[in-house]
């Protein structure tokens, strides 16, 4: 995560260092948005009390989607579904699959048990459906690169 922030902001950092007007903070903080935002994100992101910031923030780069379909000329969507607007059935859908013995709980995360799961039902990545498949591929495909991917019993 520093590595992440120190390459961000040291070519910004740079930027205000040789300008002119580097007095000027207001015109300077741009440079800057991205590598702050994620260092503000993490050190007091548990702080936020006024969970609109999070709408809002979402709105403005919707808007943004739907201005670039817009221009591509793709015509709207009828409806919009937000999965924020949902959390409470997306909690009873996963508690149902836990309830199911088809996920389980580890450090705070849920992931799917694809074995159990296959057990009374076709899960494609390991099927012969998909021609030669094995745990191998659904490893290759979501879990060797996940960071939490120890956590997980079946990869």
């Amino acid at each position: 995560y520093q590595r992440r922030v120190r390459e961000n902001l040291t070519p910004q950092f740079e930027a205000f260092a040789n300008s002119s007007s580097g007095n000027d903070w207001k015109q300077q903080l741009p440079l800057f948005e991205d590598a702050l935002s994620l260092w503000l994100d993490k050190t007091l992101g548990h702080t936020v009390e006024d969970k609109n910031i999070f709408r809002s923030h979402a709105a403005f780069y919707e808007k943004e989607f739907l201005d670039d379909m817009k221009a591509l000329n793709i015509r709207p969507p009828h409806v919009i579904s937000r999965v924020s607007e949902y959390i409470e059935e997306v909690i009873d859908y996963i508690l149902q699959i836990i309830k199911n013995g088809f996920a389980y709980e580890q450090n705070g995360s849920v992931y799917f048990d694809t074995l159990e799961f296959q057990k009374k039902h076709k899960y494609a990545p390991l099927s012969e459906i998909t021609g030669a498949m094995s745990g191998t591929l659904l490893a290759e495909g979501e879990g060797s690169t996940n960071k939490y991917a120890s956590e997980k019993v079946n990869l």
